[in-house]
């Protein structure tokens, strides 16, 4: 009994003691398949709820970025935009990039790694529109620094014979 009761908080299921019947022991095993099934269902539920969530934030992420670049917010919609995205500046830079690479893979991995690591140095927003990344950098950084990160990250990771253009 001592070792089933250590045993308990280490998640174990039940204990049976001996003697036992055959009877007792598929009614357990049953009731820790139907315990597992559940507890499965209910992961499964998580990561259906966490995909859906991820999806809608990247939706919503989306669709800011390009209600922006067309028109601006009012102060309500800023609010709201601002707080989803924890954003903690009412200034910010936006960045047009477009990759000169036919291959749609090819071009999306450069703009990935753009992505990346723009993110290592300030927060940032990003879709794509149109073939191109669309980086929305949040803070009061000074734009001729960003221009010239985000200038120096282009250049090192352009293969031989991509060009690329910026808008800021």
């Amino acid at each position: 009994f001592d070792i089933a009761k250590k045993a308990i908080p280490l998640g174990v299921f039940d204990y049976l003691v001996k003697p036992i019947s055959k009877k007792k022991f598929l009614e357990t095993l049953e009731k820790a398949k139907l315990h597992l099934d559940e507890k499965k269902k209910l992961n499964e539920t998580r990561l259906t709820h966490a995909r859906i969530s991820a999806d809608s934030k990247a939706w919503e992420e989306k669709n800011f970025l390009l209600m922006i670049s067309w028109k601006s917010l009012t102060k309500d919609e800023w609010e709201q935009y601002r707080c989803f995205f924890s954003i903690d500046s009412d200034r910010a830079a936006i960045f047009l990039i477009r990759i000169n690479e036919k291959d749609d893979e090819k071009r999306k991995a450069i703009q990935n790694t753009i992505l990346t690591q723009v993110g290592f140095k300030y927060p940032v927003l990003s879709t794509e529109y149109l073939g191109k990344l669309l980086l929305f950098i949040p803070g009061d950084t000074p734009r001729e620094n960003l221009r010239n990160y985000l200038d120096s990250i282009i250049k090192r990771n352009l293969p031989s014979g991509v060009t690329a253009q910026t808008g800021l």
